[in-house]
């Protein structure tokens, strides 16, 4: 051993001249697939109808499960559907879930919600936000609903029978869910914090009372704790969207060993060791490029490998668990503001592939609404909306001015070939 011992100090400090940082012990994945193929299996067409799919599961019989967004188009929604989506494309209705159109506890739980123009404060807007199934069958399904005796996750049985299962602080918004190998415990992220502005963000940073976001975990019986906080899930206070963003998609890997999530501003991923007892470990950042911030839903494919989604520049990406082989799979059409990904049953369809079938849902739709018309009447002046949805990836003012989103679910074959 002592022979390789300086060939093995030579390889780490090359790593961190590289600024790379390797992860000892992390499970071995298959080299990372290349796209042969993508396909639009479904289009929304969101100027007839406002629904802008957000979330995406598969069902055990192989059909998706879609959730949308549920924005309140051309008014509040009292409600937001999840579809049922088959492979060929063919969508019936599954389930309403309830909005509140009072969200007058929303506004006094949340007194950070940051100014949009002078004395102007943003609306809190009820939505739906990630979907994951249970083994036995059950969907669930986040809803910050602004109702205070129903804001958080929801489960749905297989009939379509839907109950609040799960709450949180209305100051809070659960956005990612994961299962651990199918069954319980369930991991959800904590988005944003609503009790402090960005302002007081930015102030507190680099002291003891720096804002957090946390992860939560929620057994069997719908008991829900922090599971881990630390600064490192929150959002840029410098963010150009709405509101900081912060911890977002979730996944735990096949062995229930990791919880790996994103973190939308800075381009981050964090792995999060699961301990023996369940406690969680000291969290490691794996990946960080700001080039690559808006980071939404995350994955992790049959083959060992990272998927994520980016829902700025409409990318697909794949990495190995330690934050290596870093690629772009997919860039641009149909992916049209990317949100939430999973992978499916049965054959991926056109093109090689080595694995299931990829499927991604994009949510363009809410750029349109969030970035322009929240900015362009009364929370802003249009111009400032403008700059907004340029920042957020539309990238060319022409391509503002066109405003034609594409919410969709996409359909990707990978291979190693």
């Amino acid at each position: 051993m002592k022979k390789y011992l300086p060939v093995l100090l030579i390889a780490l400090a090359m790593f961190a001249w590289a600024g790379i940082r390797p992860m000892l012990g992390a499970q071995s994945a298959d080299p990372i697939s290349n796209a042969t193929a993508v396909v639009t299996v479904k289009d929304f067409d969101f100027f007839a109808t406002g629904n802008n799919p957000v979330g995406v599961a598969v069902d055990p019989s192989g059909d998706l499960k879609v959730g949308i967004l549920g924005l309140p188009i051309p008014g509040p929604r009292p409600s937001t559907p999840i579809y049922t989506v088959t492979p060929e494309g063919e969508t019936s209705s599954f389930v309403n879930l309830p909005l509140a159109t009072d969200i007058s506890a929303c506004r006094a739980a949340r007194p950070g919600r940051d100014f949009v123009s002078p004395g102007v404060q943003q609306e809190p807007t009820p939505f739906m936000t990630g979907l994951a199934y249970h083994r036995n069958g059950d969907l669930y399904v986040g809803l910050p609903n602004c109702d205070p005796s129903t804001h958080g996750i929801w489960r749905v049985s297989p009939s379509g029978t839907a109950q609040p299962f799960a709450t949180v602080p209305l100051s809070q918004l659960p956005k990612g869910l994961s299962f651990t190998d199918g069954g319980f415990p369930l991991y959800v992220t904590d988005l944003h914090d609503f009790t402090r502005s960005r302002e007081q963000c930015k102030a507190a940073m680099g002291t003891p009372n720096a804002c957090t976001l946390r992860i939560w975990r929620i057994d069997q019986n719908g008991t829900v704790s922090v599971w881990i906080e630390s600064t490192l899930f929150y959002g840029n206070p410098d963010s150009p969207l709405l509101h900081p963003h912060g911890v977002n998609g979730i996944v735990v890997d096949d062995g229930g060993r990791n919880v790996y999530v994103t973190v939308t501003d800075f381009g981050r991923i964090i792995r999060i060791p699961i301990n023996s007892n369940g406690s969680a470990g000291t969290p490691q950042v794996v990946f960080e490029n700001v080039d690559y911030w808006g980071m939404d839903g995350i994955t992790m494919g049959p083959d060992g490998n990272l998927y994520v989604v980016i829902v700025r520049t409409d990318q697909l990406v794949a990495l190995h668990p330690d934050g290596t082989g870093f690629t772009v799979v997919v860039q641009g059409h149909p992916l049209d503001g990317p949100t939430q990904l999973t992978f499916g049953k049965g054959k991926a369809g056109p093109g090689a592939a080595d694995l299931p079938p990829l499927y991604i849902t994009s949510g363009s739709g809410a750029r349109v609404f969030f970035y322009s018309l929240a900015f362009a009447f009364g929370q802003g002046d249009l111009m400032n909306g403008l700059n907004q949805l340029v920042s957020f990836g539309i990238r060319t003012p022409a391509e503002v001015i066109d405003l034609k989103p594409h919410p969709s679910v996409a359909r990707v074959s990978l291979s190693t070939r």
